[in-house]
């Protein structure tokens, strides 16, 4: 990613947005691994619970990973 791409990941202090969307991001991973180890689930949709829990998670990871980049690169943009 450019420096562009990047910038808005190098923000310094908290940020309502983003506390808001790794929120969501944590509650959505957790109902869908609920759903997954839930004896009422079977088949086809606990396989779909676990792979969308497991896609939440990639995407969590790779939006840490855009800010730790953003920060490394330029430091905190205020």
């Amino acid at each position: 990613m450019n420096h562009k791409e990047l910038e808005p990941f190098g923000f310094t202090g908290q940020s309502p947005l983003w506390d808001s969307i790794l929120l969501h991001l944590n509650n959505s991973m957790q109902d869908d691994v609920e759903t997954a180890i839930n004896r009422e689930t079977t088949g086809e949709f606990r396989i779909h619970a676990a792979g969308r829990a497991e896609a939440l998670n990639d995407f969590l990871i790779s939006l840490q990973q855009l800010r730790t980049a953003a920060l490394e690169q330029n430091g905190p943009i205020t």
